[in-house]
């Protein structure tokens, strides 16, 4: 199997993009510093888990676990971590519904006997979307 392409690949449902700062700085219109940022996009296949609903006047806050499979790059990018800011994630939930959401990565524990045999492929993600819905 080539593993530049993953097997999860026709069945992408979620697409992220990360700002990570460059090290560069520039000006806000106030004159403060403020970093930079690279935009990094990462297509994956996310499964919905458990979900909460904070009911608020008219709004709904919704947050709701995903986790799946990175599928484009085929593993995540080592400047993307659970430190970085939330992601900007469009995700299908259904045929007919897709969510523009906040996506906050979570760590993900790598299985030591696969890290130490060097076997590289299915990179896992998981993480917490937040959206509104009225």
């Amino acid at each position: 199997m080539d593993m530049s392409i993953s097997p999860f690949a026709s069945a992408v449902n979620a697409r992220l993009v990360f700002k990570i700062p460059n090290g560069a700085l520039t000006t806000d219109g106030n004159g403060n510093p403020v970093p930079t940022t690279s935009e990094i996009v990462v297509l994956a296949l996310l499964r919905f888990g458990k979900s909460e609903v904070k009911h608020e006047s008219g709004v709904d806050e919704v947050t709701e676990e995903v986790s799946g499979y990175v599928v484009d790059p085929i593993e995540l990018p080592q400047e993307i971590d659970d430190l970085s800011e939330p992601a900007q994630a469009e995700i299908k939930k259904s045929k007919s519904l897709v969510l523009n959401a906040q996506f906050k990565l979570l760590p993900q524990i790598q299985n030591p006997f696969v890290l130490s045999a060097g076997v590289e492929g299915l990179s896992k993600i998981r993480g917490v979307l937040s959206y509104r819905r009225s």
